[in-house]
């Protein structure tokens, strides 16, 4: 019986210990909350760059386009395409 004990106690030890090891693995909702804040954080700060990046690509081919039409309007005026 002695022996008996002592198996279901080495038993309670080890399904102690596996549930403990598994408890620290285990996210926990403040923690997923705060991974959550984290990467929300972070993706405005890329929708941020994103769109200075995009106004500043934007507003260089305005530029380019406004430089390529008044190109077209001389080419088009030298060579008789448009009565001046």
């Amino acid at each position: 019986m002695k022996d008996e004990n002592t198996s279901m106690d080495g038993l309670a030890i080890m399904v102690k210990e596996g549930f403990d090891r598994i408890e620290e693995k285990m996210a926990t909702k403040e923690g997923l909350n705060n991974l959550k804040i984290d990467m929300d954080n972070q993706f405005s700060e890329v929708n941020r760059r994103l769109d200075n990046l995009e106004s500043l690509i934007t507003g260089e081919y305005r530029i380019r386009i406004e430089r390529l039409e008044e190109n077209v309007s001389t080419l088009m005026k030298a060579t008789g395409l448009v009565k001046i």
